[in-house]
C-alpha cells in the first residue's frame, strides 16, 4: 500500500507513465525519514527541506502540506503494513508532461514506507566489569 495523489493504492495499481517528468528528466525531490512508533519525529525538518527543493524547482507548494497533513497518512501506511518502526520516503514531482518547460507546476505526491533492515532501538550489549 502506498499513498499517491490523495488516495491509497497498491503498488500494482501505481503506474509511472512514459511522460513522467521525474522519470524522464529527474524533475523531482524526495525526503526519507525514520518512523518510530508510527510517528516521524523529524517530519517538520524533512518537510522544510522538501518544500525548499520544490521552491528551487519552481513547483507549487500546496498550503495543506504541513505536518498535520502528513502525520495521519504516514501512520495509516504503517498500520496497513504492520510497521511500528520503518523508513518513510516522500517523493514529489511535477505533474504532466512538457519538454524543457513543464506544462504545469502542480506537484504529484507519493508516500511509501519500508521495513528497516536493522531495528532502531537495539538493546545495548552487556558489559562485564
Amino acid at each position: 500500500m502506498i499513498y499517491f495523489n490523495n488516495q491509497f493504492v497498491t503498488n500494482e495499481q501505481f503506474i509511472v507513465h512514459a511522460d513522467n517528468r521525474a522519470f524522464k528528466y529527474g524533475d523531482a525531490v524526495f525526503e526519507s525519514l525514520l518512523v518510530i512508533h508510527q510517528e516521524a519525529p523529524l517530519l517538520t525538518y524533512a518537510l522544510a527541506r522538501l518544500k525548499k527543493g520544490m521552491a528551487l524547482l519552481g513547483m507549487e507548494i500546496p498550503e495543506s502540506w504541513n505536518a498535520d497533513f502528513f502525520k495521519p497518512l504516514i501512520a495509516q501506511l504503517c498500520k496497513y503494513k504492520d510497521f511500528d518502526e520503518c523508513r518513510c520516503k516522500i517523493t514529489v514531482w511535477r505533474s504532466g508532461a512538457g519538454l524543457y518547460l513543464p506544462q504545469t507546476n502542480t506537484p504529484a505526491l507519493l508516500i511509501e514506507v519500508f521495513a528497516l533492515s536493522n531495528p532502531v532501538l537495539e538493546p545495548l550489549p552487556s558489559i562485564k566489569l
